[in-house]
């Protein structure tokens, strides 16, 4: 039986056609973070681009998006076994319990998982306080 979320979204594979969008808000999402804000803009922007492409090439992605309009998305997470690179939920929609969800689909239903993070934001850093989550942050896996 699906629940309230699965009814309100489509889960979706990435396609190329996703592929700016993911770019730009990951950028955008890192750019003023504690660890990002002092890079120059050339540096940061070419080298994490390049980084993001790759991912979007290599890695896992769960999308979220809207079940009438697949192109719109809400929330998406690049991964792999043990290695969230990053999850991203729309502002409009965070605290609805998108990001859980895109956890269970990943990794199956647990009570706590257990993984690696390259990225340090705001969010990853709310997201170490989660009592199911045993997250180490690790800036050597970028």
């Amino acid at each position: 039986m699906k629940t309230m979320l699965e009814k309100k979204v489509k889960q979706r594979g990435y396609t190329d056609n996703d592929r700016a969008f993911i770019t730009s808000s990951f950028l955008k999402s890192l750019r003023h973070t504690s660890n990002m804000k002092n890079i120059s803009n050339k540096c940061f922007f070419d080298t994490l681009h390049d980084k993001i492409i790759n991912y979007t090439k290599t890695k896992k992605i769960i999308i979220l998006c809207n079940p009438l309009d697949y192109d719109q998305i809400y929330a998406y997470m690049i991964y792999d076994d043990d290695v969230i690179y990053f999850t991203y939920v729309k502002q409009i929609f965070r605290r609805l319990g998108k990001a859980k969800y895109m956890l269970k689909l990943a990794f199956g239903d647990a009570k706590s998982y257990k993984f690696d993070y390259p990225f340090k934001t705001f969010a990853s850093e709310k997201m170490k306080e989660k009592s199911y989550l045993d997250i180490n942050y690790n800036p050597l896996l970028i």
